[in-house]
């Protein structure tokens, strides 16, 4: 019983703001949450200038436990051309509780008051999680291709890259 209240407890989307660069340096330090992402900032002065660039056209969100207050991750949804995309980063404790999912059903939400038709989420194709919680929230693979790593030093293409799967959901 412990374990379903667990799964069952909500989450807030707050926005990102300058006091959580230290959180972020966390979470983006975590290997296990930058598995699949590349091209992330590492260190703290990119980190602080980055949140400071965001205007009120970006819409990146901290996910806190609603009860304890605690961060446990971060999402964005932002306009990618004529769609939004979202994007989602949980700590590794909290997997497998039904926080992503939660998080990108609140994303969707979020979505219904754009004029946008559709949402988008681009991930590595072997980010198997984040696949099943978008095919499960009626996501379609739309497209598959391949994505260069860029350097957060030098911004030069690496040599390596990652092959990526488009999803994408009408926002009714």
């Amino acid at each position: 019983m412990q374990m379903m209240e667990e799964k069952m407890s909500n989450i807030i989307l707050r926005p990102l703001e300058m006091i959580d660069s230290d959180f972020m340096l966390e979470l983006v330090n975590d290997p296990e949450v930058t598995k699949y992402l590349p091209g992330l900032i590492h260190n703290r002065q990119m980190m602080l200038s980055w949140i400071k660039s965001l205007d009120d056209s970006s819409h990146e969100y901290i996910i806190q436990l609603e009860k304890s207050g605690t961060d446990i991750g971060e999402c964005s949804i932002n306009r990618a051309g004529n769609v939004l995309e979202i994007g989602l980063m949980l700590l590794p404790q909290y997997w497998n509780r039904g926080y992503g999912t939660e998080t990108v059903r609140s994303l969707l939400d979020i979505a219904k008051s754009s004029k946008m038709k559709n949402i988008t989420a681009v991930t590595d194709n072997r980010n198997s999680v984040m696949i099943r919680i978008l095919e499960n929230l009626g996501f379609i693979l739309k497209n598959e291709g391949w994505m260069w790593k860029i350097s957060e030093d030098e911004q030069d293409l690496l040599k390596d890259g990652q092959n990526i799967v488009v999803y994408e959901k009408e926002i009714s």
